[in-house]
């Protein structure tokens, strides 16, 4: 059965990565899977614009802007309820797929006026503990009508449960297999170290990876650092750099979150991926990095350890570590990525998050609240 489905989001990738480049992979695979696909999104400057992107009609609205907006405590991106709310409602859609707040908020306006339900995933758990001024009202009325709450991991089905008393629906977020894949192009010989998170969000951790990093080189002094994430290079540069002494910084390359097509060879020739965040919602910079046959050292904390459960493709430090204990697991991280079978486990532990696997289940989630609807 084809529907008429809207998928949106606030981000557009590449201007910031998070959960809009899964955003855009669902819109591209239920438009493959012929439905009618609608991708509402934003983009920095600019004016709002529609335009055709395979199978799937993309339309980029500017979001509102103001230095005032700070001082109430609301951040730039939540202002993309307007011009949401404003395209759902000139479309009669069968269902909408939503993935942050100020999106699932629009939906619920759209339901209210028109009826249809939409289905929300809880991509971020960090709402649980920082909302904002719009994000406490928004996230309430999304909980109180979203048809149905999809969540990416036990780790956010739990923390639903716990703080909120509300189950969701458990459904990872697929990677395409087929774009990220091993080519056995890495240098063992000059060991790359790759972290493609945020440099701004300090809940990342980006700053006690260049500290590990530093000590890293006393035993391995031709190791690279690259940092590839949402942050501009001076930005990252000035708070990052500061830190450690100007030799290292030599051995620091810092990357902008690069073009999709660009960020597969990062995780090939990567030696190793880390990702120190805590309370992660899921981690999908792991998954891309196990398809690439690339192990990964991340936190025991959120979803990490949900992943990486085998210790066959990565290494787990502790979210009270020191930089010199994460050193440590950097170290077993590179020992492991010498292991001529390695490429092989991690693509293996990284096959039932294919979309093939896993995008069926978003249709079938679907076509359940639509049922559910009609009766």
């Amino acid at each position: 059965m084809s529907l008429k489905i809207a998928v949106t989001s606030p981000f557009c990738w590449p201007y910031v990565r998070r959960g809009n480049r899964f955003a855009h992979e669902l819109a591209a695979f239920l438009a493959e899977r012929g439905h009618e696909v609608h991708f509402i999104t934003s983009k920095p400057g600019g004016i709002s614009r529609k335009k055709q992107r395979g199978k799937v009609l993309e339309e980029q609205h500017r979001l509102f802007c103001h230095p005032i907006l700070p001082l109430f405590n609301i951040e730039t991106w939540e202002t993309f309820f307007l011009n949401c709310f404003r395209s759902l409602v000139r479309e009669d859609y069968d269902i909408v797929q939503t993935i942050w707040p100020p999106d699932g908020f629009a939906a619920s306006l759209y339901r209210s006026i028109k009826g249809i339900p939409f289905v929300h995933l809880m991509v971020d758990s960090n709402y649980f503990f920082r909302p904002t001024a719009l994000g406490k009202p928004m996230l309430r009325r999304i909980l109180k009508t979203a048809a149905s709450l999809e969540v990416p991991s036990n780790y956010v089905y739990e923390e639903l449960k716990t703080q909120l008393s509300m189950e969701g629906k458990l459904i990872p977020m697929p990677v395409n297999m087929n774009l990220f894949a091993p080519n056995g192009n890495k240098k063992p010989d000059q060991p790359r170290i790759l972290c493609t998170s945020s440099f701004l969000d300090f809940r990342k951790r980006v700053h006690l990876l260049v500290l590990a990093f530093e000590l890293l080189l006393k035993e391995i002094p031709n190791a690279i650092l690259q940092l590839s994430g949402h942050g501009t290079v001076n930005q990252a540069a000035m708070g990052l750099f500061k830190l450690v002494k100007p030799e290292t910084r030599r051995s620091i390359e810092i990357l902008d979150v690069g073009r999709l097509e660009d960020m597969p060879s990062l995780y090939r020739q990567a030696s190793l991926t880390v990702l120190p965040s805590l309370r992660e919602a899921f981690g999908m910079v792991i998954i891309e990095s196990l398809a690439s046959g690339t192990p990964v050292v991340g936190t025991r904390s959120g979803a990490i350890p949900e992943i990486l459960d085998n210790p066959g493709v990565g290494v787990l430090f502790e979210p009270t570590d020191t930089p010199q204990e994460l050193c440590e697991a950097l170290l077993k991280g590179l020992e492991l990525s010498q292991d001529p079978q390695t490429p092989m486990r991690c693509r293996q532990h990284a096959a039932p998050y294919s979309w093939k696997e896993l995008g069926p289940r978003y249709e079938a989630l679907y076509m359940e609240v639509l049922n559910g609807h009609r009766r």
